[in-house]
This record gives structure tokens, C-alpha cells and sequence, in this order.
């Protein structure tokens, strides 16, 4: 079950939310309902709310509205077609509270999904007493709703789909030690900075930082301390990073950070952050900062500089940059 959707996901679903619309619209124009509504279910089966929507003025719904019974602990409407003897009473639950209003007849078709799960439902209601003839309306809505469900699985699938290939090339372009960029990652990433800063301009540095002594660690210490490390220092470039920022493990114990937004003097005084909460980890780093410059924005140009400086600095003392 796909519980959260974002732009990309919602935008795939559209054709089967407009599949629904038009089912309402269709649904009002056959049969004189004063509302025809799309109602989805809450987990407890209690609660309903509404989707689409067309009534008029006899029923004041809006899409958005959860529809509970006066008798909370069951939804009164039932499957099929009915007349009301004792109309039952639906209210619209706060922040919105009112009452709806007698209920005289009302038409409800509940649609299962593949799997018997409850999709929701298509109701339409009347304050008025309706003809039996209005039973007609149920085996359209049952085709109706058969078509909606087909249709909406089979965009699910294609969402489905779409994640599983989104997480394959998000789990390529990951280190999976660290969880930072690798150099995959890290490539794509320059790519799109670069392209980025073409369009609209604007500053961005690289961030160089190797690991001091990190094969002498190794060597007397084991992999499983090394890799530790290495986890140590990903941890905690990425407690200083923004988000719009990338962090990357390029190789071995070298990692680079793309700074976007960014001049020269902010990118040093987040370096200095880094080394320093290494500093009091036993970990030590060497660093070189380069900025990306325009009009060309020559991002292998500054990587190289970047790393020279960094090379540099492992001579030098201690914290310093150049």
C-alpha cells in the first residue's frame, strides 16, 4: 500500500482521479439526486470522507468533509437502494460541524478493491422519497466503479513500479557504508550543480577532506576500526551540511562536498566545524576548499585544486588551510 504520495506519484494517479470525476458528474446528469459523492474509509470503517463531489443546494458537502452517523459506532446507509421510513441523519464532523439533513432516499454502492479491500464508495442521496425505477442505477454502478478500480490498480502498478526503479538508481548512486554519495553519485551531482549554476548563476564551492593516517589505522587496528571511522566521518559532514548541500564518499577515505550558494569563507568555517568535531573524536582530516568559478564553472578544474590544497595541507600544521 502506497500510504504517502509525492508530486511525481500524485501526478501518475490523475488520470484515475479524473476517471472518478467525471463517474460523479456522469452519475448526477442520469439519475436527479440532489448529491452524488466518492466516499473513502477510514481504517475503523466509521468514518467517510468525501473525494468528489456534485450536489446542490439541498445538501451543503464540500470535498474534504468526514461524514459520521448520529450512531457513531455504525454508518447508517446501507448497500442498494433505498426509501427511508425514518430518514437517518448524516453530520459533517468538525471543524465544520452541521448537520446534513434528511436523508429520503439514497442509492450506495461500496467498491472493493482485487484483494476485497473496501476502495470506498459512491453514494447519492435525496431528501425526497425516490421511484423503485432509480434500482436501475445499481449495476451502473457497480460497471462504473469495476472500471475505476481496474483503472486505479493499474496506475498503482505502474507507481509501484516506478519506486522500485527510483530505489535501484538511488541505491547505485549510495554508498552503502557511509549512505553518503559514492562516486557515481557524486558524478551526477556535479553534473546537475553545473547545469544549475549555467541557468541561473551564482557561487558554489568544493570541499576536499581526507582521512590522516587512515592506512596506518587500518594496518594496526583492522578494517572493522577503519570502517568506523569512515561512518564517523559521513556522520558528521552530514550534521553540518544543509540539505540542498551533497556529500559524497569519492573513494577510499576521501570525501568531497559540493557547498552550493556558497562563497569561500562560509565553506571554510564549515570545514573548520568538521575537522574540530572530529578533532575531539581522535579522528584527524586534512582539507582543501576550492571555489567553482564562473562564467565557465570548471567543476574537475576546482576538484583538482581543491585536492592539491588538501595534499598541501597534510605537510602544514595542524587545521590549517590554504
Amino acid at each position: 500500500m502506497v500510504t504517502s504520495l509525492n508530486m511525481k506519484e500524485r501526478q501518475t494517479l490523475e488520470p484515475s482521479q479524473c476517471s472518478m470525476a467525471h463517474i460523479i458528474t456522469v452519475l448526477q446528469g442520469t439519475w436527479d439526486f440532489a448529491a452524488w459523492l466518492f466516499l473513502t474509509v477510514n481504517p475503523s470503517g466509521k468514518e467517510w470522507t468525501v473525494s468528489h463531489v456534485k450536489t446542490s443546494h439541498a445538501y451543503k458537502i464540500q470535498i474534504g468533509d468526514t461524514l459520521i452517523a448520529k450512531r457513531e459506532e455504525v454508518f447508517p446507509l446501507e448497500d442498494g437502494f433505498h426509501n427511508h421510513a425514518e430518514p437517518e441523519e448524516l453530520r459533517i464532523k468538525t471543524p465544520r460541524v452541521s448537520g446534513i439533513g434528511p436523508i429520503g432516499a439514497h442509492i450506495l454502492h461500496v467498491i472493493h478493491g482485487v484483494n476485497g479491500e473496501i476502495c470506498g464508495a459512491l453514494l447519492g442521496v435525496s431528501p425526497e422519497n425516490l421511484k423503485s425505477e432509480f434500482r436501475q442505477a445499481l449495476p451502473i454502478l457497480s460497471l462504473l466503479s469495476d472500471m475505476y478500480v481496474k483503472t486505479h490498480c493499474a496506475l498503482m502498478d505502474i507507481l509501484l513500479e516506478q519506486r522500485r526503479s527510483d530505489n535501484a538508481i538511488e541505491l547505485a548512486n549510495v554508498d552503502s557504508l557511509t549512505t553518503l554519495c559514492n562516486r557515481r553519485g557524486w558524478n551526477q551531482a556535479v553534473e546537475s550543480e553545473r547545469a544549475r549554476l549555467l541557468r541561473h548563476g551564482g557561487d558554489c564551492c568544493l570541499v576536499v577532506i581526507d582521512i590522516d593516517e587512515f592506512k596506518s589505522v587500518n594496518d594496526k587496528y583492522g578494517h572493522a576500526r577503519g570502517d568506523e571511522i569512515l561512518s564517523q566521518v559521513a556522520k558528521t559532514i552530514k550534521s553540518q551540511i544543509r540539505k540542498e548541500d551533497v556529500s559524497s564518499r569519492i573513494g577510499g577515505d576521501e570525501f568531497g562536498i559540493i557547498l552550493c550558494e556558497s562563497n569561500l569563507k562560509g565553506a571554510t568555517a564549515l570545514a573548520k566545524n568538521i575537522q574540530r568535531d572530529l578533532a575531539s573524536t581522535g579522528v584527524r582530516i586534512s582539507v582543501g576548499i576550492e571555489r567553482v568559478k564562473s562564467p565557465s564553472y570548471d567543476f574537475d578544474a576546482a576538484f583538482r585544486s581543491a585536492d592539491q590544497k588538501m595534499y598541501k595541507n597534510k605537510g602544514r600544521l595542524k587545521d590549517a588551510f590554504s
